[in-house]
C-alpha cells in the first residue's frame, strides 16, 4: 500500500523544486558575468544549496524522512540568512539614512522568516510527521 501524501507536502515539494531551478538556471545564464573570486565563491554557494534543495524536494515528494530533516536545516539557514540580512540593511541603511530603502527590504525580509517558520512548525507537526514513518517489513 502506498503512502499518502498531503496536499501541504505536494506543494511545498513543488515549490521547493521550482524555486531551486530558478536560483540554478539564473546562475547558469549568469556565469561569466564578473566572475571575480567573490562571484565565483558564489556561484558555487548557489549552485551547491540549489543541488541539495532539489535533492531535498524529491526526497520530500518520495516521503523519506531525511528529506522532511533535511528541508528543515534548509529552512532554519534560510531563516538566519534572512535575519543576517536584515541586521545588515538596517546598518547600511542607517548608513545612508535612508527609509524607504529599509521597508521594502524589511518586509521581505519579515516574510520570509514568518514563513519559514510555519514550514518548520508544520513539518514538525505530529500529522506530517505521520507521513515520514517508514513501513515496517
Amino acid at each position: 500500500m502506498e503512502k499518502k501524501r498531503s496536499v501541504g507536502i505536494i506543494v511545498l515539494g513543488v515549490f521547493l523544486l521550482i524555486n531551486s531551478l530558478r536560483i540554478i538556471a539564473g546562475l547558469i545564464f549568469s556565469i561569466g558575468i564578473g566572475m571575480g573570486p567573490i562571484s565565483l565563491f558564489l556561484a558555487l554557494y548557489l549552485f551547491g544549496s540549489g543541488t541539495v534543495a532539489i535533492i531535498s524536494a524529491v526526497g520530500l515528494l518520495l516521503l523519506k524522512n531525511w528529506a522532511r530533516i533535511l528541508t528543515l536545516i534548509l529552512i532554519v539557514l534560510n531563516i538566519i540568512r534572512a535575519s543576517l540580512y536584515f541586521i545588515k540593511g538596517v546598518n547600511v541603511s542607517a548608513s545612508f539614512g535612508g527609509r524607504q530603502v529599509l521597508f521594502p527590504m524589511a518586509v521581505e525580509l519579515a516574510i520570509i522568516v514568518i514563513v519559514g517558520i510555519l514550514i518548520v512548525c508544520y513539518l514538525n507537526s505530529p500529522k506530517v510527521k505521520e507521513q515520514f514513518k517508514e513501513k515496517e517489513a
